[in-house]
């Protein structure tokens, strides 16, 4: 019994540090991608992403609202600016 309560106990944790890991790895391309223009010194067309957080994407809906709405249209980050590849802004999109 006490071996299948550790191994229930350890799946739990396994699936919670797999989730930060995905959106650590989704706050890392806000960072890389968007912070730079959309922070809390330049607030680029009114918008700051340097608050938000990929871990609780409930809080800030309407910022990732706007965020989901770019990534869709592939219209940020702009042209001549370093952009992710088409299959990171899919995955990233689903995430969201």
């Amino acid at each position: 019994m006490r071996l299948y309560l550790y191994w229930i106990i350890l799946s739990v944790l396994s699936v919670s540090c797999s989730a930060q890991s995905v959106s650590d790895h989704y706050q890392s391309i806000v960072n890389q991608y968007c912070v730079t223009c959309h922070n809390d010194q330049l607030k680029t067309a009114g918008l700051s992403l340097q608050d938000i957080s990929a871990h609780d994407i409930g809080n800030g809906a309407e910022k990732w609202e706007k965020v989901l709405r770019k990534l869709n249209a592939r219209a940020m980050p702009p042209a001549g600016m370093p952009r992710p590849d088409p299959a990171t802004y899919d995955a990233f999109s689903q995430f969201l």
